[in-house]
């Protein structure tokens, strides 16, 4: 059962990971997307309520709905202070992390069991309850799930691309 939910997480942060991107940039690795302007009241609530926790006190002022071609979605929003932030429809946070912000700890775990393999892109996903992960994907068709401090948690392997 463990091995069972670690999957399903390590999967759940790929798909965060495959979602997260700049503004009105869809993610290399939705080769198709669409990026549409929304109105702030048509994000999902949980959305909505995530953006009040994470910036207590500022006003939504632009946001848009991101839908990937395999039909993966998430929402990019803009508040007062000019921040932004990408969110799940659950209200899931995912930032991407810049390579060479990659914790050490996590480098050195890919070295040590993945030899020749290299990190491609990294981002840290807050679940609603306030769980901190860092999914990785590797150049070997893998992605890694590792907790806030480093350590690993799980592994998913790619899969093919139907024809």
């Amino acid at each position: 059962m463990r091995k069972s939910f670690l999957g399903i997480l390590t999967v759940l942060g790929i798909m965060f990971l495959a979602s997260c991107q700049n503004k009105n940039e869809v993610s290399p690795t939705l080769s198709e997307g669409l990026v549409e302007a929304i109105a702030p009241a048509d994000l999902p609530a949980l959305v909505q309520a995530a953006v009040a926790r994470d910036f207590s006190g500022q006003s939504i002022t632009a946001a848009e709905k991101v839908t990937g071609s395999e039909g993966s979605v998430m929402y990019d929003v803009s508040v007062d202070s000019g921040e932004t932030s990408s969110y799940n429809p659950e209200g899931g946070k995912c930032n991407k992390v810049e390579l060479t912000e990659i914790p050490q700890a996590i480098q050195d775990y890919v070295a040590a069991n993945y030899t020749g393999a290299n990190i491609q892109k990294a981002a840290q996903i807050t679940t609603k309850d306030g769980t901190v992960k860092i999914i990785v994907k590797l150049d070997i068709k893998k992605g890694l799930s590792f907790d806030e401090a480093g350590n690993f948690l799980g592994e998913k392997k790619g899969r093919k691309k139907r024809k």
